[in-house]
């Protein structure tokens, strides 16, 4: 299940970051993986944290960009 991903919102699961993105779901798992992007598992989700995910995504954007 997704939410609505709001000014309010701090956290978010692997789907959301990739709507929020517009990455791929996988996209998202992979740069987890390869320590790209922060996040925490709590049970079996993976959660980001918003605020990290955009501080992390914005460096990587602009060098695809380029």
């Amino acid at each position: 299940m997704t939410f609505p991903i709001t000014a309010e919102t701090q956290f978010m699961s692997v789907r959301d970051a990739a709507r929020f993105t517009g990455l791929s779901e996988g996209a998202i798992r992979n740069m987890i993986t390869r320590g790209q992007l922060e996040a925490r598992r709590l049970g079996t989700r993976i959660l980001l944290e918003r605020a990290r995910l955009e501080a992390q995504i914005r460096p990587l954007a602009e060098v695809a960009a380029k």
